[in-house]
Parts: C-alpha cells; sequence; structure tokens
C-alpha cells in the first residue's frame, strides 16, 4: 500500500467523517459507530448522506476481505504449495460465513488481535478455548503476509 492511499484513508476520511459527526449533532444521537456514521451524513445530506455511507460501507468490506484472502492465500502457498490454495479459500469461505451470520464483537475483536493489536490480551481470563481460537486464526491467516515477497524480491 502506497502512502497516498493511507494518507487519504487515515487523513482525508476519518477527519471528513469526524467533522460531519461533530458539526450535524449525530454524536449526541447514542449511536456508535456505521450508525453514528449514517445518521450523521443523513442529516448533512438528506438523501444521499446514507447512501454514501452504505457504498463506503459495502467497498471497504469486500476489498478487506478480498486483501486479508489474498494475503493468507499467498503465505500458505509460499510455505505449503500451490496445492493449499483451494483448500485454503474452501476454509476461508467457511470462516466469512462464520463471520457474516455471527455478531461483530467476536470477529472484530479476534481479527484486532490477529492484526497485532493488544485487545487479545482480555483472552487470558476466558480460558484455553479462546488461545486455540487465536492460534487456528493466526495459523489460517499466518500474520506473515509480506514475508514471501520480502523474501523473493531480495
Amino acid at each position: 500500500m502506497g502512502i497516498w492511499e493511507v494518507f487519504i484513508d487515515t487523513i482525508v476520511v476519518c477527519t471528513m467523517t469526524a467533522l460531519v459527526v461533530l458539526l450535524t449533532g449525530a454524536l449526541y444521537t447514542g449511536a456508535t459507530g456505521a450508525e453514528l456514521a449514517s445518521t450523521a451524513f443523513s442529516t448533512g445530506l438528506p438523501g444521499p448522506g446514507g447512501l454514501i455511507v452504505l457504498a463506503g460501507l459495502v467497498l471497504f468490506s469486500y476489498t478487506t476481505m478480498l486483501t486479508w484472502c489474498f494475503y493468507g492465500e499467498k503465505s500458505w502457498e509460499y510455505i505449503f504449495g500451490k496445492g493449499v490454495v483451494i483448500p485454503y479459500r474452501l476454509i476461508f469461505l467457511g470462516f466469512l460465513y462464520i463471520g457474516a451470520i455471527g455478531g461483530l464483537v467476536l470477529p472484530r475483536s479476534r481479527a484486532d488481535s490477529g492484526c497485532g493489536n493488544r485487545q487479545g490480551a482480555r483472552c487470558e481470563s476466558r480460558g484455553r478455548h479462546s488461545h486455540l481460537f487465536l492460534l487456528i486464526q493466526n495459523l489460517l491467516r499466518l500474520n506473515l503476509p509480506v514475508t514471501p515477497i520480502l523474501i523473493t524480491k531480495r
């Protein structure tokens, strides 16, 4: 990812969203997350405001899903060979289904802990099953998506 994508995503989009939330008064509605952004944009831009947030969420979630699948697939292919690609995709689809029918708390906390955020520290009080789930998740994604690229480029 180049510096411009990070700049546009982090500085421009997040700042714009924060300003819309603050200027429309949506912060005091009690809504959170995507509902807060949708309320703010619907208030600031009656009509297309909610559709803008919906389009952004759909595009962002779809591209994130594709990226995570690609990075994990390339890591598994590098370690285990080309024969693992189809099984990996099937396992990934299974976890996508579980994530789609479940609530946001479990997949989000697991994704955050797998990405290196320290929210995973809460798992210690939940017993061995949480650690097992983290191990499976990290093995599926391997958290080493660019390692094959770095090794082969040198």
